[in-house]
């Protein structure tokens, strides 16, 4: 599922030059392969351009509609919280938070404009040209150049992401990579016995040794049933079909590791991908 954020849908009722095109383009396609989520604060603030509300209910349709829960109004207070901290002058919780704390909390992928931040070998910069829309990351200084905003936010989100950057310093990036790749080789290890028992052939194309990701190929079976299974039920993955690599076609199915992860959440992902493969597999076997 894919929480669509304000900015995309103004792009769309306002018919931004420079933003029109692509946001007509991502609404299309992501429209298309996924479920598209609206919640409270989109609607209410998509509503504002509208002159009846049954035009607004009009653009929604086919969408899913997700209200807040404690949880979310817990996540978005958290945020809003730094940013009085840092000198915000806004009394309410912000609109961006409440979006931002929606897809945290149900952990939708947060676009199309997204969020938050991308680091990058130079090398890779160099290739793609930046990774701002604009083809810029927050600067040109060589120091700071690889730092980049994937495009979207603006400067009220900025006190949630020096938050994220002092966590991370403070915990160590040595530790992280290390926990997170701990986790993945146990993650990893249960992907394989699941697959291996119920006869799909894969591969793994990650690291083995030092990653926080899981990349699992295959050529005969296609991951995206699966991949849509474990979103829709709110488990993060990416899926990549016909990936050529060495003159063979590969589906990819990559799921990233956080070090704050948990075994219990980990399980319950191998859990589920067990029943759904179990399931498929008694599918095709009562079909023959």
């Amino acid at each position: 599922m894919i929480l669509v954020d304000t900015c995309v849908l103004l792009d769309l009722s306002t018919g931004d030059p420079d933003w029109f095109a692509w946001s007509l383009r991502q609404i299309t396609h992501f429209g298309s392969v996924d479920t598209l989520v609206y919640n409270p604060v989109i609607y209410a603030e998509t509503g504002v351009r509208q002159a009846r509300q049954k035009d607004l209910d009009q653009r929604f349709f086919g969408w899913r509609f997700d209200r807040f829960d404690t949880d979310v109004a817990w996540r978005a207070s958290r945020a809003h919280a730094t940013y009085r901290r840092r000198g915000g002058k806004r009394e309410h919780v912000l609109g961006d938070f409440w979006i931002g704390a929606h897809a945290e909390a149900d952990r939708f992928e947060f676009g199309p404009h997204g969020g938050g931040l991308m680091w990058m070998k130079s090398d890779f910069y160099d290739w793609i040209e930046g990774v701002f829309w604009s083809g810029h990351g927050l600067g040109h200084k060589p120091e700071v150049i690889a730092l980049s905003i994937p495009g979207g936010q603006d400067f009220q989100m900025y006190p949630a992401i020096e938050e994220a950057l002092v966590l991370f310093k403070q915990t160590g990036q040595d530790t992280i990579l290390a926990r997170s790749s701990y986790l993945r080789t146990y993650f990893q290890n249960k992907l394989d016995e699941v697959f291996t028992a119920s006869g799909i052939e894969h591969v793994f194309l990650n690291d083995t040794k030092i990653s926080p990701l899981v990349a699992i190929a295959f050529t005969d079976f296609d991951p995206y049933p699966l991949y849509k299974y474990l979103n829709d039920s709110q488990v993060h993955t990416k899926c990549i079909k016909n990936h050529p690599i060495g003159g063979i076609n590969y589906h990819i199915l990559r799921i990233g590791i956080p070090y704050f992860e948990t075994f219990e959440r980990l399980n319950y992902v191998i859990f589920e991908i067990g029943r759904f493969i179990s399931e498929k597999v008694l599918q095709e076997s009562t079909a023959q």
